[in-house]
């Protein structure tokens, strides 16, 4: 099943991935993972370690991952370098 999700997947990132224009996906934890081993080239293994929460966002540029915690109304993103790999779920 990876193997088929993995196959869909560098089909539609296939033509984002030649753009010169910085492009947002939006998506869940299982397909995330997927668009993280994709793009980032990390085993399997280390993608299914991610744990997806919805206040964190995670920004690959090539081989570079970083995740950013969604900040406070007026705050700025603050890119953290790495994927991030779980904690606590922050409530607002």
């Amino acid at each position: 099943m990876l193997f088929r999700s993995v196959a869909r997947v560098r089909g539609v990132l296939a033509p984002l991935c030649r753009s010169e224009d910085p492009t947002l996906i939006i998506a869940h934890q299982s397909v995330n993972r997927v668009i993280g081993h994709v793009l980032s080239g990390l085993p399997p293994a280390d993608m299914l370690a991610v744990a997806q929460r919805s206040d964190v966002l995670l920004r690959y540029a090539g081989a570079e991952v970083a995740h950013a915690f969604l900040p406070a109304a007026a705050d700025p993103l603050r890119w953290i370098d790495g994927l991030f790999f779980g904690g606590p779920a922050r409530l607002n």
